[in-house]
């Protein structure tokens, strides 16, 4: 059994890929000491927006090579919109309210179309920062979900303090942690993106041993260790804050045996290869609600034998798409961080050959395939990852459909 364990252990190293890191690592890895906990001792969600600005701009101005600037500071930083066209409330101040949640390692900044969205419908929208991101890499090493949990807690019990409905929207991990809440709390619905139910890979019951290993020999803290290039969302990451999805997910294991009640909107890749789609469809499908709604992006058009879920060719956009993959969900293929022109690539399919790795890297967008995963056997063509979602509109056009049928 010990040798089974061992070899186990190993085989996890291996697939998850262990970066052995020299010591002296750069301050962007190094935590910030400000922001790996939810630390927030206020009352009010105005004393909150403030506290999360203070605490990215404190943490990136005392970081060297961290952008502090004022537009980064405010796209990392939890916020709030108050449209002009707000609904006001019958019982309580407002009608509607949305509270968004974004993926791991990424930040508000990446659910800010959406945000738009559902403020152009008169709904009040709160886009908050998980503790741990916004910042610096670094503070990914000691931060926990029970963190990002207390994080979303505050802002849920203040929003049904104020309005009718509050609705929930969430990414990838923000998704899990909807999930979570909306057993625990009357949500009016639930709008999913690729959402964390499962962990897409055989040994993610390995990352909390391999987290504990990076505690003790800090050469194997890192899962990935990348160049921070992007001011809105983490290149590297730890095995740290993977263990804590992990245990996020054993939390969703223990509440989805029960009946999911609230109407649900959910969209996803079936070529994901971060979170288990297989295993969202069948959390939908063991769903009762008739009004609730799926969206699945495939490289061809399958049947799920259910009405409420429609499927879309997605590698019928244009000729260099073949899938959809996790990270472009949420975006607009005109973001400037993140779209098609946008000088943030992903590559990693290929950090053993850095050859295609800067072919991927540098040629221009026609010259590649974009999807999901990476190269096959003996291909000659470059695919990056996908970063957008050229359906977006449309995806917005169903959203909006979902949400009419609420009354």
């Amino acid at each position: 059994m010990k040798k089974i364990l061992i070899s186990l252990f190993l085989s996890g190293l291996v697939l998850f890929g262990v970066s052995f890191l020299p010591d002296g690592q750069g301050p962007l890895y190094q935590p910030s000491g400000v922001n790996s906990n939810f630390l927030f001792k206020g009352e009010t969600f105005q004393e909150y927006l403030a506290y999360t600005r203070e605490l990215v701009q404190t943490a990136r101005r005392k970081t060297e090579g961290a952008d502090d600037s004022e537009e980064v500071v405010l796209g990392n930083a939890s916020s709030e919109i108050v449209p002009a066209n707000v609904i006001p409330g019958k019982e309580k101040k407002y009608k509607d309210l949305v509270v968004i949640i974004h993926s791991l390692t990424g930040s508000p900044y990446e659910m800010k179309e959406l945000s738009k969205y559902y403020a152009s419908r008169g709904m009040v929208v709160r886009n908050i920062m998980l503790p741990g991101h916004g910042t610096i890499p670094g503070d990914t090493v000691d931060v926990q979900y029970k963190d990002w949990d207390a994080a979303v807690e505050f802002v849920l019990q203040d929003s049904l303090k104020i309005a009718d409905n509050v609705h929930m929207a969430g990414f990838s991990t923000g998704g899990g942690l909807s999930i979570l809440k909306s057993y625990k709390y009357p949500i009016k619905s639930v709008m999913l993106f690729a959402p964390m139910i499962e962990i897409n890979s055989p040994v993610a019951f390995l990352l909390p041993i391999v987290s504990s290993v990076g505690r003790v020999i800090k050469k194997l803290r890192w899962e990935a260790l990348e160049p921070e290039t992007n001011p809105y969302k983490y290149e590297s990451m730890t095995y740290s804050i993977a263990a804590q999805v992990y245990k996020l997910q054993k939390q969703i294991e223990k509440v989805i045996t029960g009946e999911f009640k609230q109407p649900m909107f959910a969209v996803l890749s079936m070529e994901d290869t971060t979170v288990s789609s297989d295993t969202t469809v069948a959390f939908f499908k063991n769903t009762t609600n008739v009004l609730n709604r799926m969206i699945i992006y495939s490289k061809s058009p399958k049947k799920f034998h259910d009405s409420r879920i429609k499927t879309m060719n997605f590698a019928g956009f244009a000729r260099n798409i073949n899938s959809s993959s996790h990270a472009g969900i949420v975006t607009k293929i005109d973001d400037p961080y993140f779209g098609l022109n946008a000088p943030y690539k992903i590559c990693t399919a290929y950090l053993s050959d850095m050859e295609k790795y800067k072919k991927c890297e540098s040629l221009h967008h026609t010259k590649v395939v974009y999807g999901e995963g990476g190269p096959e056997d003996g291909s000659e063509t470059i695919l990056r990852r996908i970063t957008f979602n050229p359906y977006f509109d449309q995806m917005t056009v169903d959203l909006g459909k979902f949400l009419d049928s609420l009354g």
